[in-house]
């Protein structure tokens, strides 16, 4: 989408279904936008639902645009302008730890070590949600963009390697 792509209602209708279909100890305190390009995501689909929402976006172009966009969303609280494999969240801040298309980007190494980063950084009963494309078999290269489309099986060995577990599943 290269931060500039349309999100459809029918994929933040089905995105909210899916938050509210988590356990009610997932609270509702504060969420963030991971890989977030201009904020799509933290605009239609977490600030309506979270009291407070970050984001995370490593291209500078990308995070500004957010602010301008997102200027009047009273929720909105940290703007970090830092690549993935980077990122390290404060200590147990986070209710919902959103990834959507953009964990492609990163290579498992990278995926792995990240993923164990963002476990320190939810609330006691928090999430991390992970929405991704995914490919039948294997992996799929695109050779434009260099990102990896991972199968289920590989998903679910990098979660357990970073030491996850997987309280819900849906496919859309």
């Amino acid at each position: 989408l290269g931060g500039y792509g349309h999100v459809s209602p029918i994929d933040i209708r089905d995105s909210k279904r899916f938050i509210q279909s988590l356990p009610k100890s997932v609270g509702r305190g504060r969420a963030v936008d991971l890989g977030a390009g201009i904020g799509r995501i933290a605009q239609g689909l977490l600030v309506p639902l979270f009291n407070k929402v970050d984001l995370v976006e490593q291209d500078a172009k990308y995070v500004n645009k957010a602010k301008e966009i997102l200027a009047k969303e009273a929720k909105m609280s940290e703007y970090h302008t830092v690549g993935l494999q980077d990122y390290q969240p404060e200590s147990g801040i986070y209710d919902v730890m959103w990834f959507q298309w953009v964990l492609g980007h990163l290579p498992d190494t990278d995926l792995i070590a990240m993923f164990k980063r963002c476990l320190k950084g939810i609330k006691k009963n928090g999430v991390i949600v992970v929405k991704e494309n995914i490919a039948r078999g294997g992996f799929v290269l695109d050779k434009e963009d260099m990102s990896v489309t991972r199968s289920e099986t590989h998903f679910r060995e990098i979660f357990k390697k970073a030491g996850m577990r997987i309280i819900k599943e849906a496919w859309q």
